[in-house]
């Protein structure tokens, strides 16, 4: 029951952060002239991006609060946890080389247009974000819903009480 909670949460809290890189496109399409919101919106997202104009997917003319690698990697990410009542448990593979099959896709894709042998467009940053999202949540799922067990649904704390002491 708790697993299944855990997992609602996970999947909601994904699910509003992929909504989220949509809003800074939107407001951007709403404002008149100053695009002092959708500028403050675009700076929440800085730090995790470097928004590069030409390496964005745009919406209305505005490039959404991530690059289109960030966003496929985001995506693929919601999509892999909203596959997951629909695959195995069971990992097969140790995490290293679970990771260096997320992540070879966009390696041979950033190798290859530094060295000038195939240019890296948007549909293929998002094509190897998406990979890499989706990896990625067999990794990082079991570690979050077990964070998300202990931090909010832990006995202890549905019963007022952590690491033991009353509050």
């Amino acid at each position: 029951m708790r697993q299944s909670i855990a997992y609602r949460l996970a999947l909601s809290g994904v699910l509003i952060w992929c909504f989220l890189l949509f809003v800074p496109a939107i407001i951007a399409n709403l404002e008149q002239q100053d695009h002092s919101i959708s500028k403050s919106l675009y700076d929440v997202y800085s730090p995790i991006c470097h928004q590069y104009e030409s390496r964005s997917i745009h919406l209305g003319g505005y490039k959404l609060g991530v690059c289109a690698r960030c966003f496929g990697i985001y995506f693929g990410f919601l999509l892999g946890v909203g596959l997951i009542p629909f695959l195995s448990s069971k990992q097969t593979f140790p995490n290293i080389f679970l990771w260096l099959i997320a992540i070879s896709p966009i390696l041979i894709v950033v190798a290859l247009n530094g060295l000038s042998v195939h240019e890296s467009i948007i549909l293929s940053r998002f094509a190897t974000g998406l990979w890499f999202g989706l990896f990625s949540v067999k990794i990082i799922i079991p570690i979050l819903l077990e964070a998300i067990n202990e931090l909010f649904l832990s006995k202890n704390i549905i019963q007022g009480t952590h690491y033991g002491s009353k509050t």
